[in-house]
C-alpha cells in the first residue's frame, strides 16, 4: 500500500467514526490502483442474506460484508481488487488488530479473494494470504 492510499484510507475512516453504531470500529476498503472503490463499516441491528449464509452471529453486518454489498461491479470481479481492513481503537484512536474473522474469511474465499491487507498484532500493515 502506498503512503498516499494509506492517507486516504485513514482520512475516510476517521471522517466516519461518528457514524459508527456498533462497539467495534472496523472499516473495510475495496481498492484498485491506489483508488478507493468503496468501503464498509461494522453495523449493528442490520441484516443481510450473506450474513446468515456465512454464519455471522447476531444481527450484525461486518465491515467486509458491508464493503462487498457496496461494491459497484459484478462480484465475480472482486478478485481483481485489493481488500484492506482497518480497526480504530476506542481508547486512543490508534490502529488495532484488523484481521478478518473466520466467517468473513470464508465469505472472501467464496468470492475468490486471495489476500487481505490488515493491521497485524505488531500494529503494522500486513498482507495476509487467505486463499492459496
Amino acid at each position: 500500500m502506498t503512503p498516499k492510499l494509506e492517507s486516504k484510507i485513514l482520512r475516510l475512516a476517521f471522517a466516519h467514526l461518528s457514524c459508527i453504531d456498533s462497539r467495534q470500529r472496523h472499516f473495510t476498503f475495496i481498492t484498485q490502483r491506489n483508488k478507493i472503490i468503496c468501503f464498509g463499516r461494522n453495523r449493528i441491528f442490520h441484516s443481510h442474506p450473506l450474513a446468515a449464509k456465512f454464519l455471522h452471529r447476531f444481527a450484525d453486518i461486518h465491515s467486509e460484508l458491508a464493503a462487498i454489498s457496496a461494491f459497484p461491479y459484478s462480484l465475480r470481479e472482486l478478485r481483481d481488487y485489493e481488500i484492506i481492513n482497518l480497526r480504530v481503537r476506542r481508547l486512543d484512536n490508534s490502529m488495532g488488530i484488523s484481521i478478518p474473522c473466520p466467517h468473513c474469511v470464508a465469505m472472501l474465499i467464496s468470492f475468490n479473494v486471495k489476500s487481505v491487507t490488515c493491521i497485524n498484532r505488531k500494529g503494522e500493515w500486513e498482507k495476509i494470504w487467505i486463499n492459496i
